[in-house]
């Protein structure tokens, strides 16, 4: 993510209350903000959004609305497909505003964050930093041309791109990790969501391929960093036809001792919804992973029914807090108990924990204080390229 221009961005301000526009108006144009829209209800901000010759970039929503409240709203930009960010205007309840922002990344829109009617400039730059300038493609509207042809050829002409996301040891501060994650840069479009090329792999029999690649880059990388000095875990993700394999585990190891990397430096990321699919398979794929010494993450923990099941039939080595319990949960009594209550319980089962979604200094306090093992987050760094992390990794001498 490259810092952002806000000189070069289009702002929509939805508020019923005219001084709240005029207030939050005046601080977005003390930050260089050229171009600002108002609207005093969800109706009018629809038939501005309509106008296509000025595309809106962000939104600035209040949830408590007369007819048209933020909630409804948020369902009317989904069916629009709205690419850009939404941040909530917040003056209602703290656990309003986190259903608003659940809801929000269901309705696969761009959720920025939340932020108090009574702004200060630092808050809001703080937010805007998380919005990526590049035009990014509708979750669920892949364009005609995006098909198995286009991503096989994508893969062949390394249009695939990766990032690495640090974790971070909370207790000494080290940087122990990073998630690895592929980007497609369309040369006209710009980002396809990771959601829509990695879906469509799995749809036309792409994803073992996809994988493959992804897992070799990765562990290549890895061997790279170890050789310099650098030794950081790797979490790899893994899709479901992937651990139906039932060779895939063998990929894995083979490739390990191919790189000549510790095999506890790869950790392979699967989501519970995942593993409800075929648990037999998968059961034998992890498991034999494990034997060998490589690194097994549930991620997204606390979104799926069944999550104590897989803890107890699965050896999973790390837990990944997911992001709905972790950013700005010291605003919300419920879920930071269910926080506290999830980190207890990896601790008895003896499972290092992650807290995702860590974006603030007050998000780091709070989980450490909770005693969480590892914390990964825009407070610590969006994605960088693998020659950008190496940079940021040696001029902190390897400590955030």
């Amino acid at each position: 993510m490259t810092d952002t221009d806000l000189t070069s961005l289009r702002f929509l301000i939805i508020d019923d209350d005219v001084t709240v526009l005029d207030f939050v108006a005046h601080k977005l144009r003390n930050l260089g903000v050229n171009y600002i829209a108002t609207a005093s209800n969800g109706q009018i901000a629809l038939e501005k959004l309509q106008d296509v010759s000025l595309p809106i970039d962000i939104i600035l929503l209040d949830l408590s609305m007369p007819e048209m409240d933020g909630v409804l709203f948020l369902r009317h930009l989904a069916e629009l497909a709205f690419p850009g960010g939404v941040i909530l205007l917040s003056g209602v309840n703290p656990s309003i505003i986190r259903s608003a922002h659940r809801l929000a990344r269901e309705h696969s829109l761009n959720i920025l964050g939340s932020i108090s009617k009574q702004v200060g400039l630092k808050e809001i730059a703080d937010i805007f930093k998380k919005f990526d300038l590049r035009k990014k493609l509708p979750e669920e509207e892949l364009p005609s041309f995006i098909s198995k042809y286009e991503l096989s050829h994508a893969i062949d002409r390394q249009q695939i791109e990766y990032v690495f996301q640090p974790k971070v040891r909370i207790s000494t501060r080290e940087i122990d990790g990073v998630e690895m994650l592929a980007r497609w840069n369309h040369p006209e479009y710009g980002e396809v969501s990771p959601k829509q090329f990695i879906k469509l792999a799995e749809q036309s029999g792409l994803i073992d391929g996809l994988t493959k690649l992804v897992y070799d880059k990765g562990m290549d990388q890895a061997k790279q960093w170890l050789d310099r000095g650098i030794n950081v875990k790797v979490s790899l993700n893994a899709a479901a036809e992937s651990l139906e394999q039932l060779d895939f585990a063998d990929f894995v190891i083979q490739l390990v001792k191919k790189k000549r990397i510790p095999p506890q430096n790869v950790v392979i990321e699967v989501t519970e919804t995942q593993l409800m699919e075929n648990v037999s398979a998968h059961l034998e794929t992890l498991t034999r992973l494990q034997l060998h010494g490589i690194g097994l993450s549930i991620d997204d923990f606390g979104k799926g029914y069944s999550t104590l099941e897989q803890l107890e039939r699965i050896p999973f080595t790390e837990l990944k807090i997911d992001r709905d319990f972790v950013t700005g949960v010291e605003k919300n009594s419920s879920s930071t108990a269910i926080l506290e209550a999830t980190i207890d319980l990896a601790k008895k089962l003896r499972i290092e924990t992650v807290a995702e979604g860590v974006e603030t200094g007050d998000d780091w306090d709070l989980v450490a204080a909770m005693g969480c093992d590892d914390a990964q987050g825009f407070y610590i760094s969006p994605g960088l390229t693998a020659n950008e992390f190496e940079k940021w990794y040696v001029e902190r001498g390897g400590h955030f």
